[in-house]
């Protein structure tokens, strides 16, 4: 079975008829040297309606900030597909805060926190929600509900509701909606608390 290779810019089907989504894969053994990270997709605010094969067309500005995924050496098997491999810029080793509830296994949490570094256990701060209610979930995003996740942003941007479309979801959308509904759209947070907790 193939494998993603670090820089590898991925073509991801969506649903709803809304074409393809498009994504960049790092390896954090690569990017960051270390395997106490989970791989890291760069998902991009561009789609198409039909698939390209030019990473040159493709719009650099992301959908959702930096996330962390599990399942990853499986993504050209469920439909993903290799459209070119490129260099990792500086830029693109960004890594954000991400925001969990504490206990973790209370729900609703008794508190807030953030970690930094995409989910560093050792840069835990805790918080007030309404300061990091804007960041991801430190979860990792299974594979298998990343195409959910993307075009739930792009109905986000067009400011409707996934739910409406797909009432009947998943255990894992569902999950990941939950997660992730009320969190806005990447580009009009301000720039400044794009992936960082507020002060």
């Amino acid at each position: 079975m193939k494998r993603p290779k670090s820089g590898d810019v991925v073509e991801i089907p969506l649903l709803l008829d809304l074409g393809y989504g498009y994504a960049k894969y790092l390896d954090p053994r690569v990017v960051w040297e270390t395997n106490d990270m989970p791989p890291v997709l760069r998902i991009f605010l561009f789609k198409s309606l039909i698939p390209i094969d030019s990473i040159g067309d493709i719009k650099r500005d992301l959908l959702i900030a930096p996330i962390g995924i599990s399942g990853s050496n499986g993504i050209y098997k469920i439909g993903w597909r290799n459209i070119g491999n490129e260099p990792v810029a500086e830029d693109e080793k960004f890594l954000p805060h991400v925001k969990t509830g504490w206990p973790p296994i209370i729900d609703p949490p008794e508190r807030w926190a953030y970690y930094e570094d995409l989910g560093d256990p050792t840069k835990m701060h805790f918080s007030e929600f309404h300061k990091i209610s804007h960041l991801e979930s430190s979860r990792v995003l299974n594979i298998e509900t990343v195409s959910f996740r993307m075009t739930m942003e792009f109905l986000k941007l067009e400011g409707r509701d996934i739910k409406t479309l797909m009432p009947e979801l998943d255990f894992f959308s569902a999950v990941e909606y939950s997660r992730s509904f009320t969190i806005p759209p990447y580009n009009i947070i301000p720039q400044q608390y794009r992936g960082r907790a507020k002060k």
